[in-house]
């Protein structure tokens, strides 16, 4: 019983006897640094001070030596690894670092760049001073950097001169939307952004050729810490005025490869473009090519064109690489004529992953405990007989749970889904219903042509089946056709189906039905439905932005509608008829609801290892017409490892409600408040709140390990 605390107490003297010799490595006129910290001291108020004391902070050279397992400094594990007899060599060589030794030169030097990236910022009279306090054996010196930023120096007024006519124009129109308007600080940072705004605004007017280094630096006269500005734009060498240039002729071969030295193509013009191909071969149709290609000739030359049109090509699936060559026309030297090779992607992709999960549901009086496999294999195929660029993604999901409490180890829960995606990488018009609309805009060509450049067609096929022990299954089949709509690189996109048909046939075992008879709003969830959208199924739209002050937003959208076109037929024919006939299949009903859902979150990174992160999430869904609930499987629930993380799934809310019109809360023999939590259950109204502060622990084993302290707060309920 003693032998713990004895083995506890010889660690901890070891320890001590590690860390207590830290400083007899060194020789006799080193000393180890121990801490750097920045003192800010300022005359007015300063934006995101605690991101600007790190930023400083980060500048300090050197740092003091981390520790490992968050006690053992690691400079001494530097000395040891040294002694490669040692029987842990290879932990010390893995964990050590070199000691962090004082040099005055170095901190004079990360003084002397603290200054100057002050006056970037625009802290043109900042002073940073350095002092040393040295511990009592006169081995550990701590080093403070005193910094004193003073006043900022602000943009007076700014003037844009140019030697170059053109040029001058073009200044004069912009300079109403500089960045470097009055009271904005004179930063690098601005200076820069501004540079970059006025060659992308030349570049995208015809300017093919100008760069950054033909904008000088800024010439200022300054009081009272304002500062009058001009800014200059430099003829090129040997010329005086900038050249401007047009569109010339487009050449496009979708066949190319490098690796051939005999082709024989033909030169075929299609709506202006040349087209160098091969009819037996390419692997791409001329029309699909025609809506990606933004660049067209005549028009003055566009950097953002040009680009787009890369980034529409490269994201075709039957395309592996884009090179475009830029060549002036030797007979029109104010002509660029376009030169794109495309190179042909292989025709397959075949993935495979496997998973194992663990899990808690609480399923009719005891919680039960799953041990869970998984397996996804994904082909993808880009065959495209039609030659239309389209890829095809066929997948088949398994996955099966065991309860591991029952002795035969008896499955709880099957779950296979077969998914198939057809993915058109062109506008496909669905009964020309975006030509209809485009005829009520201003510019119903532009509109067109917006849709046949970002807009790609999706149609989808899926099949799950679910099997619960005990409890029920069903069989969901759904097909949907919409469009995928990227409107900006990797920020706002829009995902829309018009029409989707989903089939939900549920069967239900006997020790389940039980509980339906007890619950008229579960049982009535559980029919047989059919899910219908002709012309708005669904639409999900994302948003994403990030600021200079390292702030990040980004908001999901989502709506659901369901039944709207059956139910306006059906009241049509009920108005005729004079009859209140409620449209079916079968036994099957129609489910007409409507669904919204928002999910907005929040990210500030005050520092690479901390940060803030929010998230805040609602969720509403109520049927409509001659249907009186929900379908379960379009119900919300909360609880989780990804929502409220005190509570297991669906446990909140209705999921833990009892009363005698649920259950006969009486009955000892029946289920109770204390012994059940009806995974079941779900709402209609969903509301949740997630807060969490994120920072970093330590290093080990190379290893970062980070934490979080969080707050969530949410719930479900029923609209009634």
């Amino acid at each position: 019983m003693t032998r713990f605390p004895n083995i506890m107490i010889w660690l901890f003297l070891s320890w001590l006897g590690f860390a207590c010799s830290g400083t007899k490595y060194l020789q006799p006129e080193e000393q180890l640094i121990r801490g750097n910290q920045v003192n800010l001291t300022y005359e007015e108020k300063i934006a995101n001070k605690t991101n600007f004391e790190y930023e400083l902070w980060t500048i300090a050279k050197p740092k003091k030596n981390g520790k490992f397992l968050f006690l053992l400094p690691r400079q001494r594990f530097y000395e040891k690894a040294k002694d490669t007899t040692r029987f842990f060599n290879g932990i010390y060589q893995k964990n050590a670092e070199p000691p962090a030794i004082y040099d005055s030169t170095v901190v004079q030097q990360s003084a002397a760049e603290m200054q100057l990236y002050l006056q970037e910022k625009g802290y043109y009279e900042a002073v940073v001073e350095t002092t040393k306090d040295t511990s009592r054996n006169g081995k550990k010196v701590y080093i403070d950097y005193n910094v004193y930023p003073k006043k900022r120096y602000r943009v007076d007024t700014i003037s844009f001169i140019s030697r170059d006519t053109n040029i001058q124009q073009y200044l004069s129109q912009i300079a109403e939307s500089t960045l470097l308007e009055e009271g904005n600080p004179v930063s690098l940072e601005n200076y820069n952004a501004e540079v970059n705004r006025i060659t992308k605004l030349l570049r995208n007017n015809g300017f093919s050729f100008f760069q950054r280094n033909y904008i000088s630096s800024l010439r200022a006269d300054s009081s009272d810490h304002k500062i009058r500005l001009q800014l200059e734009i430099f003829p090129p060498n040997n010329d005086k005025t900038h050249q401007q240039y047009r569109v010339g002729k487009i050449y496009v071969q979708p066949d190319f490869n490098p690796l051939d030295t005999i082709v024989s193509l033909k030169d075929s013009l299609i709506k202006g473009i040349h087209f160098v191909i091969d009819d037996q071969l390419t692997f791409l149709k001329p029309d699909l090519l025609l809506a990606k290609i933004s660049l067209r000739e005549g028009e003055f030359y566009q950097q953002s064109k040009e680009q787009q049109t890369i980034n529409n090509l490269g994201a075709l699936s039957s395309v592996k690489f884009v090179s475009m060559k830029q060549e002036i026309d030797p007979k029109h030297p104010n002509i660029l004529n376009y030169r794109i090779l495309l190179t042909r992607n292989k025709r397959y992709d075949f993935l495979a992953n496997l998973e194992a999960s663990y899990s808690t549901v609480s399923a009719q009086q005891t919680p039960t405990n799953l041990l869970g496999t998984a397996i996804n294999l994904s082909l993808g195929t880009r065959r495209s007989p039609l030659k239309g660029g389209a890829l095809l993604v066929s997948s088949i999901q398994g996955g099966i749970e065991f309860n591991i409490a029952d002795i035969d180890f008896n499955i709880f829960t099957v779950d296979v889904r077969l998914q198939n995606q057809i993915s058109i990488p062109r506008f496909v018009d669905y009964f020309k219903l975006w030509r209809t609309i485009s005829r009520g805009n201003k510019r119903p060509d532009g509109l067109y042509r917006f849709l046949e450049e970002k807009v790609e067609t999706r149609i989808n096929g899926n099949i799950n089946f679910l099997q619960l022990r005990n409890l029920y299954s069903y069989r969901l089949a759904n097909g949907r056709f919409g469009y995928n709509i990227q409107f900006s690189e990797n920020r706002d996109r829009l995902i829309i189906n018009h029409v989707g048909i989903d089939y939900l046939s549920p069967d239900i075992a006997t020790p389940f039905r039980a509980i339906l008879d007890n619950n008229p709003f579960l049982r009535n969830s559980f029919g047989q439905q059919l899910f219908t959208g002709f012309l708005l199924r669904d639409l999900t739209y994302f948003y994403n932005r990030t600021n200079r002050s390292n702030e990040t937003y980004a908001i999901r959208f989502g709506l659901e509608i369901s039944g709207a076109e059956v139910g306006l037929t059906n009241n049509l024919y009920n108005r005729f008829s004079r009859q209140a006939t409620s449209f079916r299949v079968g036994d099957t009903d129609f489910a007409r609801y409507a669904l919204f859902e928002i999910d907005a979150r929040y990210r500030k990174d005050y520092t690479p290892t901390r940060s803030f992160a929010a998230r805040f999430n609602l969720g509403v869904v109520s049927a409509y017409g001659s249907t009186t609930d929900v379908p379960y499987v379009k119900q919300f629930f909360i609880g989780g490892p990804n929502s409220i993380r005190a509570f297991r799934a669906r446990q909140l809310g209705p999921g833990s409600y009892c009363s005698d019109e649920v259950f006969v809360c009486s009955d000892a023999a029946a289920p109770t408040r204390d012994n059940l939590t009806p995974f079941y259950q779900t709402g209609e109204l969903k509301l949740e709140f997630n807060a969490e502060y994120r920072f970093s622990i330590g290093k080990m084993w190379s290893i970062e390990f980070e934490g979080a302290t969080f707050i969530d707060v949410g719930n479900v309920w029923m609209l009634s």
